[in-house]
């Protein structure tokens, strides 16, 4: 997870929630390969699909 919170300039943190989410609505995939965890797009989720989602993310704001 933390190449990924990286590249998408998020927090670890901020990055599992948004795998937690991604997860739940079947959009990813998670395989356990020893101590790291491999997510994969499933194959029902398309490029448009994808921005969407980030887009929606993205307007998310923290709660106090």
């Amino acid at each position: 997870m933390s190449e990924l919170s990286k590249v998408i300039s998020k927090t670890r943190a901020a990055t599992s929630q948004h795998l937690k989410v991604l997860r739940g609505v079947e959009a990813v995939t998670a395989e356990r390969r020893g101590q790291f965890v491999v997510y994969s797009l499933s194959e029902h989720i398309n490029a448009e699909v994808l921005e969407n989602v980030a887009n929606a993310f993205d307007q998310l704001r923290p709660t106090a």
